[in-house]
C-alpha cells in the first residue's frame, strides 16, 4: 500500500535514498510554511474582530500576540500554544 502525503505524491522518502530524503524535507518545509500561514490569518483574524466580539469569546485584545507567539519574538512550533511559566526573581 503506498502513502500519500505531499500534493497526491506516493510518499518519497520511503526508500529512495538522497532524493526521498530532499523530498521529505521539503513536504516538512511546506507543512510548516503552511502551518504559518494559517497562524497568521488567524491573528489577522482576531485582530479584525472588535473588543466586544474578542469579550465574548474570552480573549483581550493584548493577548492576541501571545496567543501566537508573535509579542515576543518566540516561535511557535507547535500547533497548540504552551502557556509560559513566570519566573520570580
Amino acid at each position: 500500500m503506498t502513502t500519500t502525503t505531499f500534493g497526491g505524491l506516493p510518499d518519497a522518502g520511503q526508500g529512495l535514498g538522497i532524493l526521498g530524503r530532499m523530498a521529505s524535507a521539503l513536504a516538512a518545509y511546506w507543512s510548516a510554511y503552511r502551518a504559518r500561514q494559517e497562524r497568521r490569518a488567524s491573528e489577522a483574524l482576531l485582530r479584525s474582530l472588535d473588543d466586544r466580539t474578542l469579550k465574548d469569546i474570552g480573549i483581550d485584545r493584548s493577548e492576541i500576540g501571545s496567543l501566537f507567539g508573535s509579542d515576543t519574538g518566540d516561535r511557535v512550533l507547535s500547533r497548540r500554544v504552551q502557556p509560559r511559566q513566570m519566573r520570580h526573581f
